[in-house]
């Protein structure tokens, strides 16, 4: 079975040009916002979690961006836009 997995698309306009948020996992690789969701939690609130648990940023509502596989076909992401 496919893992689904939320990641969250935080961008910003800052001096004249659009950001996207990043975060710097260890190794120095860069990623979205996100998690796996667990079983009896909804997308929403898993990717509201994981934004709010990884950068501090409470942000509603999201909306729901695209649904692609990721890692080699094991898991099912959904993206969402803050």
């Amino acid at each position: 079975m496919k893992t689904v997995r939320t990641e969250i698309v935080v961008v910003g306009v800052r001096e004249g040009g659009i950001h996207a948020l990043l975060l710097r996992l260890p190794g120095s690789v860069w990623a979205l916002p996100g998690l796996d969701v667990a079983p009896g939690v909804t997308l929403e609130d898993a990717a509201l979690g994981a934004l709010r648990d990884q950068t501090g940023i409470r942000c509603a509502p999201l909306e729901q961006l695209y649904t692609f596989d990721r890692a080699a076909g094991e898991a099912v992401c959904v993206a969402h836009l803050c």
